[in-house]
C-alpha cells in the first residue's frame, strides 16, 4: 500500500467518524417542553372562589435562548376550572395574562408552585392581571392569579352645548340654558342627567362603559313664553360631534375619554294667536311609595293640542306641572292629552287619566282631575361595613351602622361586636333595596350601642367615610363599603 492510498483512507475514516459524532450528538440533544397550569380565583371571606368567566392567555417575549416568539392560543374555558398550556418550548420567559369581566388584579401574591423560581407579584395593567413564568426544560408549572371585583368600573363622559335653531333662519342659533340632557342605555336599565349652564354647556361624567352604547335625550326649559318653544330631542345622531331632532344613532364610550355631542333643538312653528293666557296644571306622584327628587330624577310632561304634541316641559319640584300662556280663543282650543315620560320610570309614557281641556277666553284654566302615578325604575346596593376595635376593655363592645340611600325607604343596619378584650377587627354585610336608578348617594352613620366591660372611658367611634356616590342600575346590584374605628382605653 503506497503513501497516497494510506492518506486517502485516513481522511475517509476521519470524515466518517466526524459524521458519526455529529449524528450521535444530535441524537442526544433532544429538547423537552414544559407546561403551565393556571387557576384564577377571588378571595371571598378568607376563602378562595374560582372565577368562571376568566379568559387566560400565555405569550412569550422576544428574549431567552429558546424560540424568539411563541404565541399560545387564548383559552376562554378551563378544564375543571384549570387552564392548561402544554408543549411550551423551554428556556423562554412567558407572560400569563388573565381577563375577567368585572374584575381587576388583586394586590396579593400570585402563587407559582413549581420546581423552579419563586412566586412573583402579579401587576395590574388596565383590567388584566399578569404573571411572569420562565419555563425550564421539562418542567410543569402551576400558577394561581388573584383578581377582585372592580370597585370602579371603567367610565367615560359626554359633553356639549345645547342650542336652539329657528327653522325659518337656520343660520342663527341661540344658547339654551337650563335645558335637561338625559343619557340612557339601550335597555333603559341606566339613566343619568344634567342641566345646561348659562352658556348652554353640559357634561355627564362617570358613565359606565356599555357595549350596546347610549342615546341622548334633550328637553329645553321652554320658559321664555309661547313663541320660544323648542321641540325635544328624543334620539341622538347627526354628525360626528353634533346631534339634532329626528336623527338616531348610538354613542359608544371609551374608558377615560370625553365624547363631544352638541345638540341642536328646532323651534316649534307656532301660528299667531289672538290671545294667550291659558293655564293647565297637573301633579305627578309615585305609585310605589318612593319619594321622588325631581332634580336628580328628571321627568317631562308633553301637552297635546288637537291630537298632536304641542308643548314639552320639565316636571317641577313636588311633581307640579304648569303650562302657562297657552293660546286661547273665543270658541276654545282643545288640549286633549297630557303625558309624563322619563327614562327613570317604568312603562313610559304615563298618560293622565280623564284629561281633556278646552280653554276659552271665559275659561282660561284647567287642572287635571287626578295625579299621574309613576313607578320608578330601581336597583339594589350591597353594603359592607368594616370595623376596627382599638384599645383595651373591649369585651362586648358593639357598634351599629345605619346605612341609607338617596330616594329609597330601605335601611340597612349592620351591628359589629368586638371579639376580644384587646384590639381586633370585624366586618358585616347588609343590603339596600328600591333605590331609583342613576347616581345616588349612600350614607352611613355609626353609633355605639355597647361600651363593653370596664375601662375608664366610653367607647368612641369615628368613620373613615360616611357618604359615597354609587351608580344604581336596574337588575344589577351595586356595592358600597364603609369603615369605622372604635377606640377605648
Amino acid at each position: 500500500m503506497n503513501r497516497k492510498k494510506v492518506l486517502k483512507k485516513l481522511v475517509l475514516l476521519t470524515a466518517m467518524l466526524f459524521v458519526t459524532f455529529l449524528l450521535a450528538g444530535c441524537g442526544s440533544a433532544g429538547v423537552s417542553s414544559g407546561s403551565i397550569k393556571v387557576q384564577v380565583v377571588e378571595m371571598v371571606d378568607l376563602s378562595e372562589s374560582i372565577i368562571t368567566n376568566a379568559i387566560v392567555g400565555v405569550e412569550s417575549d422576544s428574549t431567552g435562548s429558546g424560540p424568539a416568539l411563541h404565541r399560545q392560543v387564548v383559552k376562554a374555558n378551563g378544564s375543571g376550572n384549570t387552564f392548561i398550556f402544554e408543549d411550551l418550548p423551554p428556556s423562554v420567559t412567558y407572560q400569563v395574562y388573565v381577563e375577567a369581566s368585572g374584575y381587576v388584579n388583586d394586590e396579593q401574591i400570585s402563587q407559582g408552585k413549581a420546581t423552579g423560581g419563586a412566586p412573583m407579584r402579579a401587576t395590574e395593567i388596565a383590567d388584566r392581571a399578569y404573571k411572569t413564568v420562565k419555563v425550564e426544560d421539562g418542567q410543569d408549572y402551576f400558577v394561581k392569579i388573584y383578581m377582585k371585583k372592580n370597585p370602579t368600573p371603567s367610565t367615560g363622559s359626554i359633553e356639549g352645548i345645547v342650542r336652539g335653531v329657528d327653522p325659518n333662519n337656520v343660520a342663527n342659533s341661540v344658547i339654551l340654558a337650563n335645558s335637561t340632557v338625559v343619557v340612557r342605555n339601550s335597555d333603559d336599565s341606566m339613566a343619568f342627567s344634567a342641566k345646561t349652564d348659562q352658556t348652554g354647556f353640559y357634561i355627564i361624567s362617570n358613565i359606565p362603559i356599555d357595549a350596546q352604547g347610549y342615546k341622548l335625550q334633550c328637553y329645553a326649559a321652554n320658559d321664555q313664553g309661547p313663541t320660544q318653544i323648542y321641540r325635544p330631542l328624543e334620539s341622538t345622531g347627526g354628525g360626528e360631534n353634533e346631534t339634532g331632532n329626528g336623527s338616531n344613532s348610538e354613542i359608544f364610550l371609551v374608558p377615560g375619554d370625553v365624547v363631544r355631542k352638541d345638540i341642536f333643538l328646532q323651534k316649534s312653528v307656532i301660528e299667531a294667536t289672538p290671545e294667550t293666557g291659558g293655564i293647565i296644571t297637573a301633579v305627578v306622584q309615585s305609585n310605589n311609595g318612593l319619594a321622588i327628587d325631581f332634580n336628580t330624577t328628571p321627568m317631562f310632561a308633553t301637552l297635546y293640542r288637537d291630537g298632536s304634541a304641542y308643548h314639552t316641559k320639565r316636571v317641577g319640584d313636588g311633581g307640579l306641572i304648569e303650562f302657562s300662556d297657552l293660546p286661547i280663543t273665543e270658541g276654545g282650543i282643545n288640549y286633549n292629552k297630557l303625558e309624563v315620560h322619563s327614562s327613570f320610570i317604568e312603562n313610559s309614557p304615563v298618560i293622565f287619566a280623564g284629561f281633556n281641556a278646552t280653554l276659552t277666553k271665559n275659561s282660561k284654566s284647567f287642572a287635571a282631575p287626578a295625579p299621574a302615578e309613576v313607578i320608578l325604575r330601581t336597583g339594589n346596593c350591597n353594603v359592607t361595613i368594616s370595623g376596627t376595635f382599638a384599645g383595651t376593655n373591649l369585651s362586648g363592645a358593639q357598634v351599629q351602622t345605619r346605612v341609607t340611600a338617596e330616594g329609597s325607604p330601605s335601611t340597612a343596619l349592620v351591628t359589629l361586636t368586638s371579639t376580644s378584650a384587646g384590639s381586633n377587627s370585624a366586618s358585616g354585610n347588609g343590603s339596600l333595596t328600591s333605590i331609583p336608578i342613576g347616581k345616588r348617594k349612600v350614607s352611613a352613620v355609626a353609633t355605639v350601642t355597647n361600651n363593653g366591660v370596664g375601662g375608664t372611658t366610653a367607647l368612641s367611634v369615628t368613620m373613615a367615610n360616611n357618604e359615597q356616590e354609587v351608580i344604581i342600575i336596574s337588575g344589577t346590584d351595586a356595592s358600597a363599603a364603609f369603615s369605622f374605628q372604635a377606640t377605648k382605653q
